[in-house]
């Protein structure tokens, strides 16, 4: 298979775990909410809806946690990249936080998109054309990144075994 038809068929993928993310986003219902109620989740940590589009939203096991990816500047305090960014809202606490950043908490130069959240919210991988998120991080291409929101590292997956970049 070609780069090319890869990215199609790995885009597809994408597209359909992200509509399904969202059917079960509907379907979820963390504890203390209402069942069956819509609820928006792409605002900021003091509940105010943002200036800017969200999308591809992938919620944890429970319902607790949603990733989703946005170019809105207000989801954050700092946000000044102007770049979609890949966030996880907290249904219990409100919170919003962005998780597209290095493990110092610095955000990326390039965008970040495409979600994936663990089970329990802890890990969010997706995928960035940042630059800066990982030192040594010259392939000019797009990565795969894994973000432990326990432990603040950031970290980049898409290298071989010996850890060498594509």
């Amino acid at each position: 298979m070609r780069t090319g038809e890869r990215w199609m068929t790995d885009s597809r993928m994408a597209a359909a775990v992200g509509l399904l993310s969202g059917v079960l986003a509907v379907l979820a219902t963390p504890t203390g909410a209402s069942a069956g109620a819509t609820e928006r989740v792409s605002v900021n940590s003091a509940g105010n809806e943002v200036h800017g589009s969200s999308a591809r939203p992938a919620l944890s096991a429970d319902g607790r946690f949603v990733a989703f990816e946005s170019d809105a500047t207000d989801l954050v305090s700092g946000d000044t990249n102007g770049l979609r960014d890949v966030f996880v809202h907290d249904r219990q606490t409100g919170v919003t936080e962005r998780v597209s950043v290095d493990s110092a908490g610095n955000q990326g130069d390039g965008e970040s998109r495409y979600p994936a959240i663990s089970a329990d919210g802890r890990f969010v991988a997706f995928i960035s054309w940042a630059t800066n998120l990982v030192t040594g991080d010259t392939n000019g291409v797009a990565d795969v990144f894994i973000h432990d929101r326990q432990t603040r590292i950031t970290e980049r997956v898409s290298v071989d075994s010996a850890g060498n970049q594509g």
